[in-house]
């Protein structure tokens, strides 16, 4: 006689297991796969980016380079002329403005001093024997003239020496030239 031995729960589990290590196998293979074309996108996205980054740098290198070699062409055309008219239109107005200053001036006015103090801005000092002149003065520059700002400093009077009965005040202004009239009489502001 014979002890039969069933088999079968061994043969079903050892399935069950090879099953599921298949299963896992392939999981993990998916997985992998989706990853690596995740990462292949990312790839081939940043080198999108960076390829059409590098045309646009290629356009603006040419596009300097052309404006360079155009500057040069322009720069070896330079004659004494354009040079002087370059220089003209960089410089500052100061010899028409004292002429229309002049001719405000009340008509027993002096200039005591005029100078120039940078970036457009003048100081004036001026010297008459009325007040009402000094306002005369004041308004006629301040709407005459293309000025941003004109502001009277400071009166002072004088005295003659004998101690008669004229007197004489010093007004001292501050101006500051409007940028487009400069612009104007000298040529184009570069800001």
């Amino acid at each position: 006689m014979s002890v039969d031995i069933n088999l079968l729960p061994k043969r079903e589990n050892k399935k069950v297991v090879e099953r599921i290590f298949w299963i896992t196998i392939l999981a993990i293979v998916a997985v992998v796969l989706i990853w690596s074309r995740v990462q292949f996108q990312a790839a081939q996205s940043k080198l999108e980016v960076k390829s059409q980054y590098e045309s646009y740098l290629e356009a603006e290198i040419t596009m300097l380079e052309n404006q360079l070699a155009e500057y040069r062409g322009e720069e070896a055309l330079l004659t004494y002329g354009k040079a002087v008219a370059m220089l003209e239109a960089a410089s500052q107005p100061v010899v028409p403005l004292i002429q229309k200053i002049i001719g405000l001036l009340p008509s027993d006015g002096t200039i005591v001093s005029l100078w120039y103090e940078g970036d457009g801005q003048f100081a004036l000092s001026i010297k008459t024997n009325s007040l009402q002149q000094i306002a005369a003065f004041n308004y006629h520059v301040e709407h005459a003239l293309g000025v941003e700002r004109f502001k009277l400093q400071q009166v002072s009077t004088e005295v003659d020496e004998n101690h008669s009965a004229t007197v004489w005040y010093e007004a001292e202004f501050k101006l500051m030239m409007v940028k487009s009239s400069v612009a104007s009489k000298g040529g184009e502001t570069h800001e």
